[in-house]
């Protein structure tokens, strides 16, 4: 984010609680770059979503044949470009950018005191819900205990809007990702510690669809 808008929120809500979720920047940056080709394939600009619940291309009016969702399909295959397609677009600013979780939450920090920041683990949303909520409910300062006791493991534990589909990377382009990330991690990781946290991401992925 531009740090004008940064300065403009801080003006306008200076006490505001600031919470940001870190994913594992491999898998994070592989579902970015999979988003971004399905969108080139069907012609939609950054931003604009056109997809089915299974997470295939789908067109919104119906107007697209068999035939032409199969080719759509087909070229939304990863197995059909090269690493270098896909380095070349994670090195492009928008995802570098997005990658650098330590320069964009150090913009925060001018302008917001540590405090109101709280840093989430993408991994315990999912391993340890009920902490979560718990962190987040104390973060933004309200009653926590009767709301979280009141939501049974099932309900904490259910999944919404999930992709069906994934692709596992292949291992030549997996090294050159990790390669390339590694220093965002480890600049993050940092960050982390500065901070006070006692969790860290991990600079490796594990290639395997759970």
């Amino acid at each position: 984010m531009d740090e004008k808008y940064i300065c403009e929120i801080k003006a306008l809500f200076p006490n505001i609680k600031l919470i940001f979720i870190a994913r594992e920047l491999v898998p994070r940056a592989w579902s970015a770059l999979l988003m971004e080709l399905r969108n080139s394939v069907i012609g939609l600009e950054a931003g604009v979503f056109e997809t089915s619940d299974n997470g295939s291309i789908t067109n919104s009016n119906s107007s697209r044949n068999k035939r032409e969702m199969d080719k759509l399909e087909q070229q939304c295959n990863p197995n059909q470009y090269d690493d270098s397609y896909f380095m070349d677009r994670l090195m492009h600013s928008t995802h570098t950018s997005r990658c650098n979780y330590s320069k964009s939450l150090r913009l925060w920090l001018k302008h917001f005191p540590k405090e109101q920041l709280l840093i989430i683990n993408y991994k315990d949303i999912s391993n340890k819900p009920r902490s979560v909520l718990k962190q987040v409910c104390q973060h933004i300062n309200i009653d926590y205990e009767s709301f979280i006791d009141s939501i049974d493991d099932e309900k904490l534990q259910e999944r919404i809007n999930v992709g069906k589909t994934k692709e596992i990377i292949r291992p030549t382009l997996l090294k050159k990702m990790e390669d390339y990330l590694k220093h965002f991690t480890e600049d993050f990781n940092e960050l982390l510690v500065e901070l006070g946290y006692t969790w860290k991401l991990e600079d490796d992925y594990d290639n395997t669809i759970k």
